[in-house]
């Protein structure tokens, strides 16, 4: 299943319209497309997107759904991945996740005028056989 989202950023939070969407206890979860739209050219973007919606690990405590990096000027950011990383859905429903942004630069969050996140869902990539 593929969810386009749509947002703004507000104190490194982003406030999307989520919507209710029951998910299931075996589903996992990839970024397929990020962009980001500012309200003016900033140099060498860099940051990540973390997310109550992917379970928190030993292997990413910080509950981390996407690392992105550009160098060079840019006013509109896309980012699509070349590899899909998933992660295991921990919130059995879309809409009581929290979505955070940070960028290696502090002043660039505050500059963004909106951001469009493309997820892609999975039921069962984890599904464990218990034969």
């Amino acid at each position: 299943m593929l969810i386009h989202l749509t947002g703004k950023v507000k104190n490194d939070n982003i406030e999307f319209d989520l919507v209710n969407l029951p998910l299931n206890r075996n589903s996992s979860v990839t970024v397929a497309q990020l962009s980001i739209q500012y309200n003016e050219i900033v140099k060498n973007v860099c940051g990540s997107i973390h997310t109550t919606l992917i379970e928190r690990s030993g292997l990413n405590p910080l509950q981390e759904l996407l690392s992105f990096c550009h160098i060079g000027q840019v006013k509109n950011f896309l980012y699509t991945p070349t590899h899909f990383l998933w992660y295991k859905i921990q919130l059995m429903d879309l809409k009581t996740s929290v979505f955070k942004i940070s960028h290696c630069e502090k002043d660039q969050t505050s500059k963004i005028t909106k951001i469009n996140l493309k997820l892609l869902i999975h039921e069962g990539l984890f599904e464990i056989n218990s034969k």
